[in-house]
Order: C-alpha cells, then sequence, then structure tokens
C-alpha cells in the first residue's frame, strides 16, 4: 500500500510540475533571439571540393549541406528564456510603487529598487520639498511627479547596466527610452509648473544626471555588442576549424 501511494504522489508531483513548467516559463518570457529553444542556427561555408551531399539535421529534421549546426544561444546563456527579471519598459512613473496593496503602501521591491538605482535625494533638497509640501501641497505633487519620471530612466539604466550580462539591451534601444522619457517629461511640464525657484536648481541637476546615465549605458551597450560579435565570429571560427579537422 504505502508503495502504492508513494507512486501516485510521485506521479502526482510530476503532473503538478509539468502543467506549471508552461506557465513558469511564459511568466519568464521566451527569449526573442532563439524563440525559446535555447538554441540558434549557424549555417557556415565549407570548402567541400564538390562532394557535398545533403544530410538530414538530428536537431530540426531538415535536410543541409555540411556547414550547418545548432549552437547555444549566446543571450540567454541556452535557457531559451530571458534572463532579465524585470520589465524592460519603465516608461511609467510609479506604475509598480503602490502596487499590489490596498493600504497606498509603498511596494518593498520598488522601494529597495530606488534605492539601489535611483537619484537620491539629498538633505536640502528633502528640507525645501517639504516646505513645499505645507505651503502649497499640489506644487510639491507635482514635482515629486516630474522628479519621478527622470528618476525612473536613471533606475532602468543603472539596473540595466548592474545586469548587463542577464539583459540584452541594445543602443537603440537605450535612445528610444531617453526619447519616451523626454516626451513623458515634456508633456508633463508643459501642462503647468512642476517646481518653485528654491527646487528648480535640483530638477535641472537630475535632467543632467538622467542625461548622463542615459548616454554611459548607451556607450556601454554599444560596448558590449562588440563584444557579442567578435564572440559570434570567434564562435564561427571554432565551429569551422572542427568541421575541417
Amino acid at each position: 500500500m504505502k508503495k502504492m501511494l508513494n507512486k501516485l504522489l510521485t506521479a502526482g508531483i510530476a503532473m503538478v510540475v509539468a502543467a506549471a513548467m508552461p506557465l513558469m516559463m511564459s511568466a519568464r518570457g521566451d527569449c526573442s533571439y532563439c524563440g525559446g529553444t535555447g538554441k540558434v542556427v549557424k549555417n557556415l561555408t565549407v570548402s567541400t571540393y564538390g562532394k557535398d551531399t545533403k544530410k538530414k539535421c538530428p536537431e530540426c529534421g531538415e535536410w543541409h549541406y555540411s556547414g550547418h549546426t545548432h549552437v547555444h544561444c549566446s543571450h540567454c546563456g541556452g535557457t531559451g528564456y530571458r534572463k532579465n527579471g524585470g520589465s524592460s519598459s519603465g516608461s511609467d512613473y510609479s506604475s509598480d510603487f503602490y502596487e499590489g496593496n490596498d493600504l497606498g503602501l509603498p511596494n518593498p521591491y520598488a522601494v529597495a529598487r530606488n534605492l539601489r538605482y535611483g537619484c537620491r535625494w539629498c538633505d536640502e533638497e528633502i528640507r525645501l520639498f517639504n516646505e513645499l509640501r505645507k505651503s502649497s501641497p499640489d506644487l510639491a505633487q507635482r514635482y515629486e511627479t516630474a522628479r519621478g519620471i527622470l528618476d525612473n530612466f536613471i533606475q532602468w539604466c543603472n539596473e540595466g547596466n548592474a545586469k548587463l550580462q542577464y539583459r540584452y539591451v541594445t543602443p537603440q534601444e537605450v535612445q528610444n527610452m531617453w526619447n519616451i522619457t523626454c516626451n513623458q517629461y515634456n508633456n508633463y511640464t508643459a501642462a503647468g509648473a512642476v517646481s518653485n525657484q528654491a527646487l528648480l536648481p535640483f530638477l535641472q541637476q537630475v535632467i543632467k544626471i538622467a542625461e548622463n546615465t542615459g548616454t554611459q549605458y548607451r556607450n556601454t551597450c554599444q560596448s558590449f555588442s562588440n563584444l557579442r560579435q567578435q564572440q559570434d565570429a570567434l564562435d564561427n571560427y571554432l565551429l569551422y576549424r572542427n568541421m575541417i579537422w
């Protein structure tokens, strides 16, 4: 009886895991470069002196000449899913800051992310902001939101830079994110004042920090992209050499 119960329990666990795996994978997201397979096709030009014939590939089942092979995707490490552990859009300020609780309390993850990757408030800025909040709560709220739009971009860049080996971002994507941030900030500030004279220098400083952070992250992504291209070239060379020798 115990053996039968153990078998039933093992089979039940296996069924649950099998059913949950597609949900877990879809939640993490398939790698956009290999389509979730974990491998990509490499077709190399190999000199066969006219004696080459097509062979059935055991990986994809299609017929190809020599030089066709499948290698692990360098973008996901062969796992088949993204490793970026979070949204890369970052276009909505504070969209997840109060998510998931009905009391209006900050999301712990968002707070930790802000402290680690964001542009921190200095003591003088906090003091002036508290004074503004007493005299003009609406203007203080607008200042906080305008600053948050910029800070969200700073967080996105700093987090991406820290997780560069797990998250593939092109220089153009960084530029696109900066353009989105600028449009969102300009549209928001066009609707009315977002700061008094005392806090304006701090807001201008955050703008400068956002610009510099974006430029640095874009340059880093360009360098990393160049390294990936060199790695692909090296992989091609090694595959070609192994096929010849």
